[in-house]
């Protein structure tokens, strides 16, 4: 992401900062419009996203949407409000943060977690409508775009069929990228038309089995609503 510019404003009573960002995504270009509200306890983004190519018809309207925001500390939405899939928690693996459209899950819920060997996994859908030519190479690609390790070697790659979408269980080798210490990947891509949901699983090689076992289990009670 690229920062182009950015403003102090006060929206709802609070103050913040309001930027434009230009986000670059598999070779195209878009622009948002990014409002962080907050204070030393607490924070919260809001953004809106949209094609650079439609920036004369859209950019003005969403700064001025974005703009219109109410934020109410005292009002508790749960985390799962909104989103166009459940999954149920496994394990001692909870429900930690939500990140945009998608769901964080930690080890009792702490985050970031107080050890490396700690499992984490991320419930996510597409960001956007993507053309996929061969489902299973793209599913491969996507693993190696996993983010805080390296040296990812793939170890298994099986057809799965969950809530009647199809997609690819693929479980790699890895190693962490400060530490050096080995790592298990886990992920499960579950292809629907133009667009796919991510299910990525991340823990030390010390508990590989255990924790695939969980990320498994909460994999198969995935369901669209």
């Amino acid at each position: 992401m690229v920062l182009l510019n950015k403003q102090l404003v006060k929206v709802s009573g609070w103050e913040g900062m309001l930027a434009q960002v230009k986000h670059d995504i598999s070779g195209t270009a878009y622009l948002k419009w990014v409002l962080v509200l907050g204070d030393e306890t607490e924070s919260v983004v809001i953004s809106a996203t949209f094609p650079k190519e439609r920036e004369r018809q859209l950019s003005r309207k969403l700064r001025a949407s974005v703009l219109t925001s109410m934020w109410d500390r005292k009002n508790s939405i749960p985390l799962t409000e909104g989103l166009n899939f459940s999954i149920t928690e496994k394990g001692e693996l909870r429900i930690t943060k939500r990140i945009s459209n998608g769901l964080l899950f930690s080890k009792c819920g702490v985050f970031p977690s107080k050890d490396i060997d700690d499992p984490i996994l991320v419930v996510a859908p597409s960001f956007r409508r993507t053309d996929i030519g061969d489902p299973e190479e793209f599913a491969q690609a996507r693993v190696f775009k996993t983010a805080q390790v390296t040296d990812i070697e793939i170890e298994s790659t099986n057809k799965v069929t969950i809530d009647t979408l199809e997609g690819y269980e693929i479980v790699a080798a890895a190693k962490d990228k400060d530490s050096g210490r080995p790592m298990t990947v886990f992920q499960v891509i579950l292809f629907e038309e133009q667009g796919y949901f991510l299910i990525g699983g991340l823990v030390s090689s010390k508990n590989r089995e255990p924790s695939l076992k969980v990320f498994r289990e909460m994999a198969n009670t995935f369901r669209r609503k």
